[in-house]
C-alpha cells in the first residue's frame, strides 16, 4: 500500500462514459523516479511509484475516510502491502514519503497491519537484505531489503503513537503442520528488536485461513528493553544484524544473506556477545526456555552465539536484571 492491484484506471460517468484516471500500472520501481510537482494532475510518476496519480489518489481517499470514521468514533487501520503489485517488483523504502512524509499514510491512518511480516514468504519463508536468489522468486538480482523496510515500518508507525500488528506466515506442509521452533524463533526476534511498546506479532502457517495460532515459544517473558536494537558490524563494515538486551533476556537476528555468492558483503555467519549472566533458550521436549546457552562450543554450529544467516536468537537470563 498503496499500490495498483487491481489496476484501476478510470471510473464510468453518467454510467456509460469512460473516463480514464490513471495509468493502472502497478509496479513500485525505482525506474518510477520522475522529480515533477507531486500536487500536477499530469505527473504520472514519480519516488518510484509507477502510477503517481493513483498513488495520490489512494492516500488522499484514505484522509477522508479517516476523517469520516473518526466523526463516528471509529478509527482506520490499514492492511500494509510493502511492494507494488506487478512483479518483478521492490521493496517500498520504510523513509518513502508517501509513507512516512509529513502528511503521508502513516500520520493519516489509526494502525497498520501487515501480513508480509519478516519472511515475505520467500527464499524458504525468511527475508533478508540485497538481492535473493532462490527457486520461483520474483525477486532475483532486486536490491529490495524486505528485512530493513519491515524492521523499519514498525519503528515508524510506533514512533508515531499507533499500533502495528505483525503477522508472519511460514509454507508448512499443510494448515495442521505448525511452523518449526526455528521458524518461529525468526519472527520472534525480528519482531523483539524492532518492537517499541505497541506492535503485536502473530505466527501462523502460510496456508491457514481459520485464524492464528497459540505458541507457547511466543509467551517468553524477557522485562523491558534496556534500549533500542544495536547494529552488528562485522570486519567488512557491512551491517547484517541486530542485538538488543532486554533485562532479562538477549535477542539478536542476523538478516544477511544465506550465501556470499549472493552477496559478499551480507553473506555468512554473525557473532554475538552475550552480557554478564546465565541464559537460556527454547526447549522443543520441555516447551520451556529451561536449555543452557552455549557460546564457547568451538563448533560453530553448535555454538549458539555464532548466528547463520536467516536466523535469530532469543535467550532468557535467570539472575539479577541486566539493566535498571
Amino acid at each position: 500500500m498503496p499500490a495498483n492491484y487491481i489496476g484501476a484506471c478510470g471510473v464510468y460517468e453518467n454510467g456509460t462514459d469512460w473516463t480514464p484516471l490513471f495509468k493502472g500500472d502497478q509496479r513500485y520501481d525505482p525506474a518510477c523516479s520522475g522529480t515533477c510537482d507531486p500536487e500536477d494532475p499530469s505527473c504520472a510518476a514519480r519516488d518510484g511509484y509507477c502510477d503517481w496519480q493513483y498513488t495520490r489518489a489512494v492516500a488522499k481517499w484514505l484522509k477522508r475516510l479517516r476523517d469520516e470514521m473518526h466523526k463516528d468514533g471509529k478509527r482506520l487501520h490499514i492492511n500494509l502491502t510493502s511492494t507494488g503489485g506487478k512483479h518483478p517488483a521492490y521493496s517500498i523504502s520504510s523513509s518513502d514519503a508517501a509513507l512516512a512524509g509529513p502528511g503521508g499514510i502513516f500520520d493519516t491512518v489509526d494502525g497498520v497491519l501487515t501480513e508480509e511480516g519478516f519472511n515475505y514468504a520467500k527464499c524458504g519463508a525468511y527475508s533478508y537484505d540485497q538481492s535473493p536468489d532462490c527457486p520461483d522468486n520474483p525477486y532475483d538480482g532486486k536490491d529490495v531489503h524486505f528485512w530493513s523496510n519491515m524492521h523499519g515500518y514498525m519503528l515508524g508507525v510506533q514512533s508515531r503513537s499507533k499500533p502495528f500488528y505483525l503477522k508472519t506466515a511460514f509454507p508448512t506442509a499443510d494448515h495442521n503442520t505448525p511452523p518449526t521452533p526455528a521458524q518461529i524463533e525468526w519472527a520472534l526476534a525480528s519482531y523483539l528488536v524492532s518492537e517499541a511498546g505497541l506492535a503485536s506479532l502473530y505466527v501462523t502457517p502460510y496456508s491457514d485461513a481459520r485464524g492464528y495460532w497459540d505458541h507457547a515459544q511466543l509467551g517468553v517473558e524477557l522485562d523491558s528493553a534496556c534500549g533500542a536494537a544495536a547494529p552488528v558490524v562485522e570486519a567488512v563494515g557491512a551491517r547484517k544484524g541486530l542485538t538488543r538486551t532486554y533485562r532479562h533476556g538477549f535477542v539478536a537476528v542476523n538478516f544477511g544473506a544465506p550465501t556470499a555468492a549472493i552477496s559478499p558483503l551480507l553473506g555468512g555467519n554473525i557473532t554475538v556477545s552475550l552480557p554478564a549472566g546465565t541464559f537460556f533458550k527454547w526447549n522443543s521436549s520441555t516447551g520451556h526456555y529451561d536449555a543452557p546457552v552455549d557460546c564457547s562450543n568451538p563448533d560453530p554450529a553448535l555454538n549458539d552465539c555464532v548466528i547463520p544467516p536467516q536466523q535469530g536468537r532469543v535467550f532468557v537470563q535467570s539472575g539479577a536484571p541486566i539493566c535498571p
